[in-house]
């Protein structure tokens, strides 16, 4: 069988979806050694080891790294040249597809809550997800809230999705080295006792709301000297750091950036508390690294959420300030709360895996490929 995978998104700095994408190839290669995979992307960064170590495995690669060409044109010309028997998009679809269509849907934020969005990319990206859903033989969903979603907006047969819940990379784990920890910690500038967020700065991650939270906080406890914000500046950005001046607290909230992979999960251990309280995900992976890490962690009880952490995580309304703030520093004060949600997180992870993700996957491509179907 010859798989086409799309990853436009390996090397952009695009968060969830471009760790979705390195993770689900290198696991699906160290499972399968018996088909042949085609890589789609504007450039390798992260993979190139593989074309030495997997025969079974090679690019076809692109000489734009834009994705808005990538997509539309490239793609699908390559499709018509050299066709494939699977291709798996796995952020949003080409406009044509010569070939049987699986494809992964993150979520549809841009259509349930387009105020999220400018005008420019809700379009693209509406249109997009919206053919790709129409159109694929089998999609992917990495939730059941997702997978709701799916089916309450384009009222589609259910038995079309599958949920594969995405996995946690093994270097998000406790690292007892306290020297490498500090040492991240100078780097970045970072106190110790710091609350931690990762994500994009976007305007559904709620991050108006957690650094108003976090000034109640810090007005009431005299031990929490960082608020510490990990992530790719976005359109929001201008917002937030509006907001840390306002309420002058730039002594105190430290904005890093976009930290490289072999920092994170340090600063993830350097933590004594990550906060989360998003408000919309259709998976949420960076709770469950902090959780892999043996950080405690603070999410919202809204959409796929309350699934992927269980009772993992203490939920919170994430449009209540005060109750944001309350459940921070009662997790603060109370070391033994700590140690319970420390002990759930660790047995939480456990059910997810790269690997099992990988072989889940594996078997859609054999199902799309053995029933004949063709794309709708």
């Amino acid at each position: 069988m010859k798989i086409g995978i799309s990853a436009e998104l390996i090397g952009t700095i695009a968060g969830g979806m471009e760790t979705y994408d390195y993770n689900l190839i290198n696991a699906i290669l160290s499972i399968d050694n018996v088909n042949q995979y085609y890589i789609y992307t504007g450039h390798s960064h992260g993979l190139q080891e593989l074309n030495d170590t997997h025969p079974n495995f090679s690019f076809r690669s692109f000489r734009t790294t834009s994705r808005w060409i990538l997509i539309p044109f490239s793609i699908p010309w390559e499709l018509l040249r050299r066709p494939v028997d699977v291709f798996h998009a796995t952020f949003v679809p080409p406009l044509i597809c010569p070939t049987k269509l699986v494809y992964t849907v993150h979520d549809i934020a841009c259509l349930i809550h387009p105020e999220y969005f400018p005008p420019l990319v809700r379009y693209r990206l509406s249109k997009l997800i919206s053919m790709g859903v129409k159109k694929a033989v089998k999609i992917i969903a990495v939730s059941e809230a997702t997978k709701r979603d799916i089916v309450n907006t384009f009222g589609i047969d259910e038995n079309r999705i599958s949920v594969i819940y995405e996995g946690v990379n093994s270097s998000f784990r406790p690292i007892q080295d306290q020297k490498l920890i500090k040492q991240i910690l100078q780097k970045y500038r970072i106190n110790s006792n710091y609350i931690l967020y990762v994500g994009r700065f976007h305007v559904r991650k709620n991050l108006i709301r957690l650094i108003q939270a976090f000034d109640i906080v810090r007005k009431e406890t005299n031990s929490i000297p960082n608020l510490v914000l990990v992530g790719r500046e976005h359109y929001y950005s201008t917002q937030v750091f509006q907001e840390i001046k306002r309420l002058n607290l730039k002594k105190y909230v430290i904005c890093p950036g976009h930290v490289n992979d072999g920092d994170l999960p340090l600063l993830y251990n350097g933590a004594m508390l990550f906060v989360y309280p998003s408000l919309f995900e259709g998976f949420g992976l960076p709770p469950l690294e902090a959780m892999a890490c043996g950080i405690p962690v603070i999410s919202s009880n809204c959409t796929s959420l309350p699934e992927i952490l269980g009772d993992a995580a203490v939920l919170v309304n994430p449009y209540d300030i005060n109750e944001i703030a309350d459940k921070m520093y009662q997790l603060i004060s109370d070391e033994s709360l700590r140690k319970v949600l420390i002990e759930r997180g660790f047995s939480r992870i456990k059910m997810f895996s790269w690997e099992k993700t990988a072989t889940e996957t594996l078997k859609i491509y054999e199902e799309v490929y053995l029933t004949g179907l063709k794309n709708i």
